[in-house]
């Protein structure tokens, strides 16, 4: 089962689909996931909810290096990924590009019981070689704090009000596009809610 959706709460089983690879969104019972969260509990310090959405994104951002991990190897078999990489292979392995940071974070804000959306979209750039600003696929998330809507980027460390992110960057081409989100054959009805 495959739907187009803007803005994407999780689901265990959920696969986020892509062009260079997919992620699928583990269980949050997984060892690597618990883990995950009860390192960013070591982690945490705030007491508000818009404290912990910003201390979600700083913490992705410094724990996951990028890196393209259907790129990589798993280091217990010793076979690459390939087109598939399930999400708690970027936690365990602390490796991942724009996909794996957000759907990481992502996770961590449900298991905080924080109100987001996973969000793919177009996103300025500068290339340096060409020396001119072009857009490129990105994945962030829309966070709805007590202080109101934000942008958090765990990819390159970003927390600000939603309506800053887009008036900054609307002129340079900054949008949301639908994200594809599947279901394996056979597992629609297996799919517990993820918290």
């Amino acid at each position: 089962m495959t739907s187009r959706a803007r803005g994407v709460k999780f689901r265990s089983g959920m696969i986020l689909g892509g062009n260079s690879h997919e992620v699928e969104i583990p269980s949050f019972r997984e060892e690597a996931v618990q883990q995950f969260y009860g390192d960013f509990k070591n982690f945490k310090e705030a007491s508000t909810g818009h404290e912990t959405a910003q201390e979600i994104t700083d913490f992705v951002n410094q724990r996951l290096e990028y890196d393209n991990p259907a790129e990589r190897y798993n280091p217990q078999t010793g076979e690459q990924l390939g087109d598939r990489v399930p999400l708690e292979h970027s936690i365990k392995y602390e490796v991942g590009r724009c996909k794996e940071k957000a759907a990481a974070a992502q996770m961590l804000m449900q298991l905080e019981e924080l109100e987001s959306t996973y969000v793919k979209g177009l996103y300025p750039f500068f290339d340096e070689d060409e020396g001119v600003t072009k857009q490129g696929k990105h994945a962030w998330l829309k966070v709805q704090t007590q202080e109101g809507e934000y942008f958090a980027d765990p990819t390159n460390g970003h927390f600000e009000p939603y309506d800053d992110f887009v008036d900054g960057y609307k002129g340079l081409g900054c949008q949301e596009i639908d994200q594809e989100v599947y279901i394996p054959e056979g597992h629609e009805d297996a799919l517990e809610k993820f918290i």
